[in-house]
């Protein structure tokens, strides 16, 4: 996914309630996601 320039690896969750963004030691930005989320409402 990509948000206002920056691509987001997603990492959906069936046990994850809320949104989360971690940066890895690599630099890759992880979007960590419930399963169910709309990915409309995540780029917002």
């Amino acid at each position: 996914m990509t948000v206002g320039g920056l691509d987001f690896v997603v990492r959906a969750s069936e046990l994850r309630r809320t949104v989360g963004i971690t940066v890895d030691r690599d630099g890759t930005l992880l979007l960590h996601a419930p399963a169910d989320a709309d990915p409309d409402r995540l780029a917002r």
